[in-house]
């Protein structure tokens, strides 16, 4: 399967895998630095939440890898490499009240400022392409609110997006510790 084949790849380069739960709090979507209209924000809230921090289905990876990266670098953990691949839950292609939302298995790579920068990632992910014989990796310019404005990008094929890249915006690294 692909996600094997990702798991694979990941721990051959160096990567450790982390699991996190599929939980987000408002804070999260704070800390990331999303404008209230974001798309991210439009989480599907969990009737009976154990707490603030987990009142809805997480619909992006980032928050709970940079709590995880921030915990490492505060125990003088300087050189990491993490992955995880889980899934998000996105509620805007819910044509009912009441339906359930789209779950998408998603993978996150995240390295610390002593492994590499930006470059570093991006030739993991073309790597990741060829491992899995995608051929045709588009890369442009974009991205979410909580990669810096200069060094983030998409990445596509055939038009299609498949993901995000980019470096995290300073703003949003002093919000993660």
């Amino acid at each position: 399967a692909a996600t094997d084949l990702l798991k694979h790849y990941a721990v051959g380069a160096g990567f450790y895998e982390c699991v996190t739960y599929s939980f987000a709090g408002e804070a999260d979507f704070d800390k990331l630095c999303l404008p209230a209209d974001s798309p991210l924000r439009r989480a599907v809230r969990i009737k009976n939440p154990l707490g603030d921090d987990s009142a809805y289905m997480r619909t992006t990876l980032a928050a709970d890898m940079l709590k995880v990266m921030a915990l490492n670098l505060k125990r003088k953990n300087k050189k990491v490499r993490l992955f995880e691949i889980d899934k998000v839950y996105l509620p805007e292609s819910l044509p009912l009240a009441g339906a359930l939302p789209d779950e998408r298995k998603t993978m996150i790579l995240a390295i610390s400022q002593d492994v590499g920068d930006f470059y570093t990632l991006k030739e993991v992910v073309e790597n990741i392409c060829e491992v899995l014989r995608v051929p045709g990796l588009e890369i442009a310019v974009g991205g979410p609110e909580y990669y810096h404005p200069g060094r983030k990008a998409v990445l596509s094929i055939g038009g299609r997006e498949i993901g995000k890249i980019g470096e995290i915006h300073p703003d949003v690294q002093k919000n993660f510790g």
